[in-house]
């Protein structure tokens, strides 16, 4: 338990870096316009700003290329015009070719650079280990004691910007590569899976779990460390950016990443509305009536009327009659118009003699089927 604790609060440690990181990109971004008021001039003073971070970034990333024999170009140049205040660490560029795996561990190096140089500072420059022993006691004295044995550190500020150069740009904004040790990870929970079923979890990890448990410690205080300085970091910015909005009355904001010039009149006028929309919001659920203890309204919790007994209830009947259904006679078929064929008329002429007709003699003499006739009436009589 102790070290899944530890790994939370490392990973917590590392999502409070990340929004810092975010915040101190956006409002130095910022403040370089709001001096300059010309984005390629800006764009240029935010690589100048973290050039400490970044030329460690890029100078490790050559090295780790060579390394894994991967080739690597160089692109050093100016920083072209840009709207976001994101650091593009592209001077260094892979080839194309190379294998995801070793684009992967080749971007893994320059974090670890990263805090293998700030851990120097903290402990040899710092001195943090004594600050974090002064303030065991938790009182208000042991908190001041150990903030002026902090910054009574010599060259303090130099020390400090240092730190805050090297720290917001240790981590790869394209964070995709790292996908390519997923396997890695399903391995080892697999592993760790199958000592847990053998039975043998517990031998092993008593003897792993204190050295697990020092290192992720370790890197907490690292980050904590950071965490500190990037919050002196963004107090200092914030007083100067206010500060100079307050003289010049300009300001900006950042939608969908990229800076939009705006006056501080319009920034205030736009935040109280903001705050009215969400005060009018808060409102209207306050009013809204709340809900019964049993849930949400529902149809069966309606008081309706309930009928009495039987006997109880008086039945009025409503006199009514009932009329036979009147049935309209189905319309007779339409019978077939009858065709009747064309009249000729004429006239018709006179019957002459020489018109009639002749009948030639006829032969009286019985046929043989009269005479068949007669010997069966004969034979029946």
């Amino acid at each position: 338990m102790d070290v899944i604790g530890a790994a939370l609060l490392l990973v917590f440690l590392f999502s409070v870096l990340r929004s810092m990181e975010s915040w101190l990109h956006q409002h130095i971004f910022k403040v370089g316009w709001l001096v300059t008021k010309n984005l390629q001039t800006t764009t240029i003073f935010f690589y100048t700003f973290f050039l400490p971070g970044v030329i460690l970034h890029e100078i490790v990333y050559w090295l780790a290329a060579g390394m894994f024999d991967v080739r690597a170009d160089r692109a050093i140049g100016f920083p072209e015009k840009q709207e976001v205040a994101e650091l593009r660490l592209n001077f260094i560029k892979l080839h194309k070719k190379a294998p995801p795996f070793k684009v992967a561990v080749i971007s893994i190096f320059p974090p670890i650079a990263a805090l293998v140089i700030i851990y120097w500072i903290a402990v040899n420059v710092f001195d943090f280990q004594t600050a974090f022993t002064l303030l065991q006691p938790g009182t208000l004295d042991a908190f001041s004691a150990a903030i002026a044995h902090f910054v009574s550190a010599p060259d303090f500020w130099l020390w400090m910007y240092f730190v805050l150069a090297i720290s917001n740009t240790m981590i790869p904004s394209n964070t995709k590569v790292f996908r390519e040790f997923q396997p890695i990870f399903i391995v080892l929970l697999v592993i760790v899976v199958a000592l847990v079923l053998v039975g043998l979890a517990d031998e092993i990890g008593g003897s792993i779990a204190p050295q697990i448990l020092n290192i992720l410690n370790s890197f907490s205080a690292l980050f904590a460390v950071i965490a500190i300085l990037n919050g002196a970091g963004i107090v200092i910015l914030a007083i100067i950016e206010n500060t100079i909005e307050y003289i010049t009355g300009d300001s900006a904001t950042f939608k969908n990443g990229k800076l939009i010039a705006m006056r501080r009149s319009e920034i205030l006028a736009q935040r109280e509305a903001e705050r009215q929309k969400a005060r009018k919001a808060l409102q209207q659920r306050k009013e809204r009536p709340a809900l019964s203890a049993g849930g949400p309204p529902s149809i069966y919790r309606l008081p309706l009327p309930l009928p009495g007994a039987p006997g109880d209830e008086i039945v009025t009947q409503t006199p009514s009659a009932v009329l036979p259904a009147v049935q309209k006679p189905l319309p007779l078929p339409e019978r077939p118009r009858r065709i009747e064929p064309d009249v000729v008329t004429t006239t018709a002429a006179p019957i002459t003699a020489s018109d009639e007709p002749v009948y030639e003699d006829v032969d009286d003499s019985p046929s043989p089927d009269d005479e068949i006739y007669d010997d069966y009436r004969e034979n029946e009589g």
